[in-house]
């Protein structure tokens, strides 16, 4: 597993509007890691809490705060 998969996926995710897709037609956080994984994305839950707090740190501006935490929720409904 990578935190820098992590970071990938966090900032990919608002440019790739295939994996975007992709990643919201999943049911599961199960099913969410096996189609990262067939993308070669690997990272772990820890490391993308990680990676959240990173990205929360860097914001300049209430736009970036709330793009972050909304990525973060997203994740986090997966359970």
């Amino acid at each position: 597993m990578s935190q820098s998969h992590a970071h990938y996926f966090f900032k990919n995710l608002d440019t790739n509007s295939s994996l975007r897709k992709k990643c919201f037609s999943c049911r599961t956080k199960a099913e969410l890691f096996a189609l990262l994984k067939e993308n070669g994305i690997e990272f772990t839950p820890d490391e993308f809490e990680q990676e959240v707090i990173l990205q929360l740190f860097k914001c300049q501006t209430e736009e970036q705060f709330d793009n972050v935490r909304q990525k973060e929720l997203w994740f986090r409904m997966y359970g």
